[in-house]
């Protein structure tokens, strides 16, 4: 039952105590993970189908989640990749968008920045569909989509109202490269947080033209 079907006061405690549970009380506990590392859409859909198979993840949250669609147990690849295009839709439609058209970048002479982002000349462009993101030697941020939202937004395991904790509006942050909608970063912050994220000084200029 639900904390408004049993009708009782909640008390909040800490993560570390010793508490006595009476008689028709109930001690109810919740955690999560880590926020796992990199677009879920990009993980490969043979782990994922491990990972309900192992009862990691659920079938349900597979396709919710990853956007991995399992029929009997098994991937299905062109249902997989219908609901990868849905959510990456969905992305799209709630986002703020970047600027508008950008070149692409040779993939093929990029330097590997990290999973999502390369370099070519003074070019940072994303790693998955070469799309221009920004120029270290004339733009201070990355030309990325972004959207924010209640923390709830960041999955089904945010269940808490931060407001019971803090003080200050707090928001989930997703940004994206414009072009395929991969995410590049997530992050439950403050709202008035800086973006490092997308701080292009962090990327060294080679002075030569991508």
């Amino acid at each position: 039952p639900s904390i408004e079907e049993l009708g009782a006061d909640v008390g909040l405690g800490h993560c570390h105590a010793q508490s006595y549970v009476a008689p028709g009380e109930v001690l109810y506990m919740h955690w999560q993970g880590g926020g796992g590392y990199g677009d879920p859409l990009q993980r490969d859909p043979e782990a994922v189908q491990v990972d309900v198979r192992e009862s990691k993840v659920s079938e349900s949250a597979a396709a919710d989640i990853y956007g991995v669609v399992l029929r009997d147990g098994a991937v299905d690849a062109d249902a997989t990749r219908t609901r990868r295009d849905e959510l990456r839709e969905q992305r799209r439609a709630r986002a703020t968008a970047g600027a508008g058209d950008r070149p692409t970048v040779d993939l093929g002479k990029a330097r590997r920045i990290d999973d999502n982002l390369v370099q070519v000349g003074d070019i940072v462009g994303c790693a998955h569909c070469g799309r221009a993101l920004g120029d270290v030697t004339a733009e201070s941020t990355l030309d990325l989509a972004s959207y924010e939202g209640a923390s709830t937004d960041a999955g089904p395991q945010v269940t808490s109202d931060p407001s019971t904790y803090v003080d200050v509006d707090v928001v989930f942050r997703q940004l994206y490269c414009p072009g395929c909608f991969t995410v590049v970063h997530s992050a439950i912050v403050p709202a008035d947080h800086p973006d490092h994220a997308s701080d292009m000084s962090r990327f060294a200029s080679t002075g030569a033209a991508g």
